[in-house]
């Protein structure tokens, strides 16, 4: 018996906008409404935080971004009290309010 193989599934990409719809709707079903966080684990999270980058610790943070969490790891290179955020390798800059848990 002969298999068609990818050949039978054509039709279905041969859908006007259908894979672009198909894409929009993967997308509307992966976003996340951002946690919130009590006054209690805030502060947890700053506590975490002064530890790890008084210990030159690696650490991995959670954060909240355009509707999706994301994962970094790395080092604690800076924190800017003044701007609340926080620099993680010497490059990626994160604000607190955005952080969701700490490793």
């Amino acid at each position: 018996m002969n298999d068609r193989g990818i050949i039978k599934w054509a039709p279905f990409s041969s859908v006007i906008n259908g894979n672009i719809l198909l894409k929009e709707i993967h997308e509307e079903k992966s976003r996340i409404i951002k946690p919130t966080l009590s006054e209690e684990q805030i502060q947890e999270l700053e506590d975490k935080i002064l530890e790890k980058y008084n210990n030159k610790t690696l650490v991995t943070i959670f954060f909240y971004k355009n509707e999706h969490i994301y994962i970094l790891k790395g080092i604690i290179s800076k924190i800017n009290t003044a701007t609340k955020e926080i620099t993680i390798n010497n490059q990626k800059v994160i604000f607190f309010s955005n952080i969701i848990r700490i490793i």
